[in-house]
């Protein structure tokens, strides 16, 4: 004698209930996706103009040092790059001379400069251009960095807990 029981042949879940258990966690994983890698997009793009700001900042003060260069020359270097590359937002002499301030700022400062490019450029000019004592910009920026740090780990320990 068997004693197989009677049960009904398993057929697979429908949509409905596949949608039903998971399919909002898929989304919001799918949704975390998207926004981590716009993100980094963004992480990256910031960090290749703040290295432009740095390069364009360092010949403008070498220029200012060996050859005199001023505000006219400045003036004209902004109308220069407009006329020449009308979509390159962002380089007005006022902009040109916050990145010779940029530059001078943290010149010979190593850690400070790395730092940096982790920042929007708008963040960065409030910070040199408020900041009077070296000892005050490091402590600041080295603040904010563990702040970045943070809040990048903080997604990640929240996920494991």
């Amino acid at each position: 004698m068997s004693s197989k029981k009677n049960t009904p042949p398993t057929t697979p879940p429908t949509e409905q209930a596949v949608t039903a258990s998971n399919t909002d966690a898929i989304f919001d994983e799918v949704l975390r996706q998207i926004q981590a890698s716009r993100q980094k997009a963004f992480a990256q793009v910031n960090a290749a103009l703040i290295e432009l700001y740095w390069q364009i900042g360092e010949i403008i003060s070498h220029k200012v040092k060996t050859e005199a260069w001023g505000k006219g020359v400045v003036r004209e270097l902004a109308r220069y790059i407009a006329q020449n590359d009308p979509e390159a937002k962002g380089f007005s002499d006022k902009n040109l001379w916050r990145m010779k301030q940029f530059y001078e700022t943290y010149q010979g400062e190593e850690k400070l400069a790395a730092l940096t490019i982790k920042l929007p450029w708008t963040h960065n000019t409030m910070i040199f251009s408020r900041c009077n004592t070296k000892s005050g910009l490091h402590r600041l920026i080295t603040h904010i960095d563990q702040i970045i740090l943070y809040q990048r780990l903080e997604p990640i320990v929240i996920l494991y807990l």
